[in-house]
């Protein structure tokens, strides 16, 4: 997890959503949306937040931050436009759906040119080639799922097709040298 990096690196930000306040850090062109202030958009109790706070909530998804308030200093959580996404299935997708679409459509003003293969920005499989939960129907990421969903990328992952050049050629190899071996053996 991203900890101990100042709080503002490129800028922070106040977006409106519904009359609500939304603090947002930007961070290597990626706006980060205030976990507390998403969840009194929607009208979540402040406890729902553990959901990010938990080591199953992937780390491109969430940035830790401490911010300077009355009391002294406060841990914060952040959420990229992923995490916002993923953070709001966890919840309750029905009720999550609409803010989630919001913060992919501001997150998409702010960097139009953002690199489509971002996991901090746009749907992606994981590092095992597994797709995301499927999105409720208003969050605004059901077209990128379907999208990498009927994706070369994900065939080949979930056939397990072997795409890097390199690694096929010494797969192939060693497959030929064991048959070429079991066929000396067998004579």
């Amino acid at each position: 997890m991203n900890t101990d990096q100042p709080s503002s690196p490129e800028g922070t930000q106040i977006l409106t959503y519904k009359d609500n306040s939304i603090r947002v850090l930007i961070i290597d062109k990626v706006p980060y949306f205030a976990v507390e202030d998403i969840c009194d958009a929607v009208g979540w109790d402040h406890r729902v937040s553990s959901n990010v706070r938990s080591d199953r909530f992937p780390d491109f998804g969430k940035y830790e931050c401490r911010e300077e308030t009355d009391e002294g200093l406060k841990e914060t959580f952040m959420v990229s436009p992923i995490g916002g996404w993923l953070f709001t299935q966890t919840v309750d997708p029905y009720r999550g759906q609409h803010i989630a679409a919001w913060m992919k459509r501001q997150s998409l003003e702010i960097y139009p040119d953002a690199d489509p293969k971002d996991p901090r920005m746009f749907v992606t499989m994981d590092a095992k080639g597994n797709l995301p939960l499927h999105p409720a129907k208003y969050s605004g990421r059901r077209s990128e799922w379907h999208e990498v969903k009927n994706s070369q990328e994900c065939f080949n992952a979930r056939f397990g097709i072997n795409t890097d050049p390199a690694n096929s050629r010494k797969e192939l190899q060693a497959r030929l040298l064991a048959e070429a071996e079991a066929r000396k053996t067998a004579a």
